[in-house]
């Protein structure tokens, strides 16, 4: 992740110039989180459609891994946007699940 994140930096601003040059932090942070959630609806019509689950007006090809990766990529962005230091959260947070599973 750690070698990621100069090119997630560059996508951010990239986007920030193309979609948002004129929007304050917080309307830009509202977009991105709607974003999110627009991402996260569509692992569930991804995991669905893989399950059967889908109407059957949805003819469109899914691909859950792809879909997950939109997810996390949106998900730091907006936590880069926030001045999070996304790695070292992710690294605690691994750490925190890995100590809780080895109770």
């Amino acid at each position: 992740m750690k070698i990621l994140l100069p090119t997630l930096k560059k996508v951010l601003e990239d986007l920030r110039k193309r979609y948002a040059k004129n929007d304050s932090q917080e309307v830009f942070v509202l977009k991105q989180l709607a974003k999110l959630n627009e991402e996260t609806g569509e692992v569930a019509e991804a995991i669905l459609a893989e399950l059967g689950a889908q109407r059957s007006s949805k003819d469109k090809e899914y691909d859950v891994g792809s879909e997950l990766a939109d997810v996390i990529v949106v998900a730091v962005l907006l936590g880069l946007t926030l001045d999070i230091d996304m790695y070292k959260k992710i690294v605690d947070k691994l750490e925190t699940i890995k100590a809780r599973a080895s109770k």
